[in-house]
């Protein structure tokens, strides 16, 4: 669960689905958030609060995804396949990868600049 302080963002499990969802803090209806792949996992929010960071799987390494705030279609980010992805104050994204801490250092033209 993450907030941009004027919504809350989590993952809800209805029994025979899980979704990510999101609700103003103030209350009301919950809607429905554009996932990426079934059983896709909340990690964290940017620090200005305009995307959200997206694991594909809690499970295992899986691919990670940006989904634009409020509102937006999630884009790939890299190539990268890892867990417990977060992102760094300085923008950056911090994840594991087998017995690895990686970080992807910025967007070049090609993809994302990985480093161990």
């Amino acid at each position: 669960m993450v907030t941009d302080g004027n919504r809350i963002y989590f993952v809800e499990n209805t029994g025979a689905r899980i979704w990510m969802s999101q609700v103003s803090v103030n209350g009301g209806e919950v809607g429905k958030l554009d996932a990426p792949a079934l059983g896709s996992q909340i990690a964290d929010i940017s620090r200005d609060g305009s995307e959200l960071l997206i694991a594909a799987s809690d499970f295992r390494a899986a691919p990670f995804w940006a989904i634009p705030l409020p509102a937006g279609s999630p884009r790939r980010i890299g190539e990268a396949l890892g867990r417990f992805p977060v992102w760094t104050p300085e923008g950056k994204l911090l994840y594991s990868s087998g017995n690895d801490m990686m970080i992807a250092a910025g967007w070049k033209v090609h993809g994302w600049t990985f480093e161990r």
